[in-house]
């Protein structure tokens, strides 16, 4: 199925060298379409219709240039079947790509940057009822990486349980940017938490990994970009008895 496009040019006022960049618009939020009494409002004076956050990195880490940018955005709606009817009014149907005006964008050298980044030092099992794993703080890992200009850390946390012997099962997974990674805390199921009431042996671990990414929004662990690369991995294990 056919998606909306929205492509944002950077054309350097010194060199002319046009730089491309493509929006997910699924990442980025829907686009607002216009209504009619808007359409009205933008015949007297500008109107900010909606902001698109743009990342200045290509899809293989290439970056922009420092320097002066005009930037433009072009959308091009997917093709649609039309209605043979014509609006009601005065009004048309647009055919084509929008362009918006031109801006000017300065771009600024930024260098790479140490961080700080800690993890838990060991998780525990808490509570029988909706039974819980949590990270404990005292004492954390502690890991200092170089992130790259418009790069963030990104973690991924996966719990997994063995119950009464058996082979471990995945239960969850989660993620997010953090410079503190927690290895999660979330009901156990069923399952681990009968166990944990009826004192049978429980064994959960925590997969941690920790990668550098400028996804924004990687979803369920699995960042869609080319660049990302993981720069760290660690388990974390609580067991009863």
């Amino acid at each position: 199925m056919a998606e909306d496009n929205i492509s944002i040019a950077f054309e350097s006022r010194d060199t002319g060298t046009i730089y491309q960049r493509v929006l997910d618009t699924f990442r980025g939020g829907p686009v607002h379409t216009p209504y009619a009494e808007e359409f009205i409002l933008l015949r007297e004076h500008p109107l900010l219709l909606w902001s698109l956050p743009v990342r200045l990195l290509h899809e293989t880490g290439e970056q922009i240039p420092p320097g002066t940018y005009k930037v433009t955005a072009r959308y091009q709606e997917a093709k649609a079947e039309m209605s043979s009817l014509p609006p009601p009014g005065p009004w048309k149907m647009h055919q084509g790509p929008l362009v918006s005006a031109p801006l000017t964008l300065n771009v600024q050298p930024v260098d790479p940057e140490e961080v700080e980044i800690r993890t838990n030092s060991a998780i525990e099992l808490i509570g029988a009822d909706c039974c819980q794993v949590t990270g404990i703080r005292e004492n954390p890992t502690v890991l200092r990486r170089t992130k790259r200009p418009g790069f963030s850390f990104q973690a991924c946390a996966e719990t997994w349980a063995a119950v009464r012997g058996a082979p471990f099962k995945r239960l969850m997974s989660g993620g997010g940017e953090s410079t503190w990674i927690t290895g999660g805390s979330a009901c156990l199921g069923k399952e681990v938490c009968d166990a944990l009431a009826a004192g049978d042996s429980v064994k959960v671990r925590v997969n941690v990994t920790i990668y550098e990414t400028a996804d924004p929004h990687p979803r369920f662990c699995s960042p869609s970009r080319t660049d990302s690369r993981a720069i760290w991995r660690g388990s974390l294990e609580a067991h009863r008895p």
